[in-house]
């Protein structure tokens, strides 16, 4: 087995931490986020690894083709929600960002969502907490992804700074959706919108 250098070693500690935090997420049940996007939170299955205290012992580890394709599938859906909550939140922005994490339904769905938001003149406060990702592959270079949405932190404010958020809304709920890669940028192309119980 070839050596590490010392450079190279310190350079994959980041993502060693990653499978660290998301290792203990799966195997332990516990959910603490990891946030790929300043928006966005989310966790994912790993292989298992022990850790205790502030400080790990972590052995580095490779990923193969259909690893990384699962943990792209998840990401997706992070950054499908993170660019939802930037494009409510920037009534200025153009719904044409969202082409770059969804297409298809999902693209079409949101654009609807975003749409009506602005046309009562809403404005969203506040981001989406996404965790609990599961990724697994499905039909050609299809894959399903369910994640936990925790939306808690998000109120929808018309032009008087009034909620117009139901008091009744669920904070937390898993949702499914179809993520397909295309070339080499991993899509949302359905959104259920049928949420379960987190």
């Amino acid at each position: 087995m070839a050596e590490l250098s010392q450079g190279s070693w310190r350079a994959m500690i980041p993502f060693a931490l990653g499978l660290v935090a998301t290792a203990l997420v799966g195997c332990q049940g516990l959910e603490e986020p990891v946030s790929p996007t300043p928006s966005a939170s989310q966790t994912q299955s790993s292989s298992p690894v022990a850790s205790t205290g502030a400080t790990a012992s972590v052995s580095p580890t490779t990923e193969d083709a259909d690893q990384r394709d699962l943990r792209l599938a998840g990401e997706a859906v992070v950054e499908y929600w993170a660019e939802v909550d930037q494009l409510a939140a920037s009534p200025d922005s153009s719904i044409d960002d969202l082409k770059t994490v969804a297409a298809d339904q999902a693209f079409a769905q949101q654009r609807v969502a975003v749409d009506a938001y602005r046309a009562k003149g809403w404005t969203q406060v506040g981001t989406a907490s996404v965790t609990s990702v599961r990724a697994t592959a499905g039909k050609g270079a299809n894959f399903t992804v369910s994640a936990c949405v925790d939306v808690s932190e998000i109120d929808f404010l018309d032009e008087e700074g009034e909620s117009q958020v139901n008091p009744d809304r669920p904070d937390s709920q898993r949702f499914s959706y179809t993520v397909e890669k295309r070339n080499t940028k991993f899509l949302v192309v359905r959104d259920t919108l049928k949420g379960t119980p987190c």
